[in-house]
Formats: structure tokens, sequence, C-alpha cells
């Protein structure tokens, strides 16, 4: 068993609150009523839509999410690999509907009238989803379906600690800008640290696999 109790009792909770938060926001605002669901890179809405779509866009992304977290382990080739990945597994599966519920409250509590800065929602979520994924990172192992899968990392056992090590570091990082940059900074400012950081998280570890995949073939990397 990859996920134990607690993990899928947690996002069912949540899936479940989101679920009844919906329904009580369906029913409290009128239904010809027009709720945001779309942002520009400036913060303004620009993209509407009834109650009844907006409050189910983000639950149902969030059972999706689930069903596709429980059947990646019947999938993993590398299944004792995968179970020594669960706090990988777990965070993002918690992270990812942690960040759904955080914003399906925003567009939710704009519909009651509520003032929510929901760029700064989106950039806060989405930073401290980075840096907790990023703190598990290097206590992953080699597997098909969770962490930075090249080739290389595939290739190699020590090559994959040494990329997820390296994309833990970088990830922590990312999470922390992002999280200033939603705080601190214009939505357009804000939008392109996000963008920067987190092509640089994702793409700077793929460039560092096959770095290090070479120094293991030219008997140079530090298997530890």
């Amino acid at each position: 068993m990859v996920y134990n109790k607690k993990t899928i009792g947690l996002v069912a909770l949540l899936t479940s609150g989101m679920l009844a938060f919906s329904a009580y926001v369906i029913a409290t605002i009128p239904a010809d009523a027009q709720l945001p669901i779309h942002w520009n890179a400036s913060g303004e809405v620009d993209g509407y839509t009834s109650p009844l779509v907006a409050m189910l866009v983000l639950p149902v992304a969030a059972v999706v999410t689930s069903l596709l977290m429980l059947v990646i382990p019947k999938l993993e080739v590398r299944r004792q690999n995968l179970a020594q990945s669960h706090k990988l597994l777990a965070v993002s599966w918690i992270g990812t509907t942690l960040l759904l519920t955080l914003l399906h409250a925003g567009i939710g509590l704009i519909g009651l009238g509520y003032a929510v800065p929901f760029m700064t929602l989106i950039y806060v979520g989405m930073g401290l989803l980075f840096a907790a994924i990023g703190n598990v990172f290097g206590k992953s192992r080699s597997n098909h379906h969770a962490g930075i899968r090249t080739p290389w990392t595939l290739a190699s056992d020590a090559v994959w600690d040494k990329t997820h090590r390296l994309a833990g570091r970088l990830w922590v990082l990312a999470g922390l800008l992002m999280i200033v940059s939603g705080l601190f900074l214009q939505p357009v400012a804000a939008t392109i640290v996000v963008v920067l950081v987190a092509l640089s998280g994702a793409l700077i570890p793929i460039i560092a696999s096959y770095y290090f995949w070479r120094q293991e073939q030219a008997g140079s990397i530090n298997p530890s």
C-alpha cells in the first residue's frame, strides 16, 4: 500500500469539504450570477461562468487527480521503488488537493461578495506546493511516474539521487520566490517571476541529469 489511511482520509475530507462548500454557494447566490473563473497576467478577470460550473470545476479536478494518484501505483513497473517514494506521492497528492481547495474557496468567497486577492492566492498556494514537493524530492527512488523522469535518471540510481537532491533545493527556492512574489509584487511582475522560476525548476534538473549521467559514464560521479 503506497498511501496510508491518513493521506487518503485527508484528501477525502478536503474533497468533501469542497463539494459541501459548492452546494452552499450554489444555493446561496442567484443562478444567473456570473462568477470569475479566469484571470489574466495583470490580475484582471477575463472569464466568467455560471455558479454551477464555477463551483464544480475544481472539485471535479480534485476527484480526477485522486483517481490518477490511485491508479499510478498499479501501472508502475518499479513498484518497490514507488512504494519507497510514498512521501513524494503523498505530499504531491495532498498538496495539489490543498491548492485546489484554496482556489475553490477563493472563487466561492468572491461569489459571496468577499474581496479576495486571487492572484496572491494562486502564487502563494503554488509556492507552498513547490516548496513542499521540493522538501521530499531527495527521498524518492527511481520510478516511471513521480519525480524527474529522464532517460538518464531512469538508467542510474546514482544519477536519480543526485538529480533529485538538486531538484529538491531548486524547488524549495522556487517555492519561496513564488510566495514572496505573490505577497509583494504587482501581478504582472509576480507572473513573470513565477513563470521563470517554474521553468528553471523544471529545466535545470533535466539538463543536470544528463550532466550527471555523463559524469557517471566517465567514472567520476559520486554515488553518495
